[in-house]
């Protein structure tokens, strides 16, 4: 019982934290929803271990084991593709404002020699 306990509050923890950053950081509805049943059937395995292994069985898995294992391997390959797309995101944008800031001194250096060719012209009139 003490276990449950424990996990139940690791659990709690972690999806208040999960739903902080999630506040900060765009996310689609579809990411927002696999994640709260995520944590119902985190819950729900918790509190009925025997339920698990009905549902594999169910769905023609030996043991509730090893669905819990084959639902955290898919989990974890979906955050590695959406970590991958973000870092791909970051990427372009970077690139984009790097474009961006090297425009900007190319006019401001253009400027700069434009303002002392006509100092230059305006002193030799």
């Amino acid at each position: 019982m003490i276990i449950k306990i424990l996990l139940l509050a690791v659990v709690f923890a972690l999806a208040v934290s999960a739903l902080r950053i999630k506040k900060e950081v765009h996310s689609g509805a579809i990411k927002k929803i696999g994640f709260i049943l995520l944590l119902f059937g985190g819950i729900l395995a918790i509190l009925e271990p025997d339920l698990v292994t009905y549902v594999a069985n169910a769905v023609g898995v030996g043991r509730g084991t090893d669905l819990v294992f084959y639902i955290f391997a898919v989990a974890f390959l979906f955050q590695i593709i959406n970590s991958y797309e973000g870092h791909k995101r970051n990427d372009e944008k970077i690139t984009e404002l790097v474009r961006k800031i090297a425009l900007m001194e190319a006019c401001e250096h253009y400027k700069k020699k434009d303002t002392q060719l006509n100092t230059v012209d305006n002193n030799s009139n």
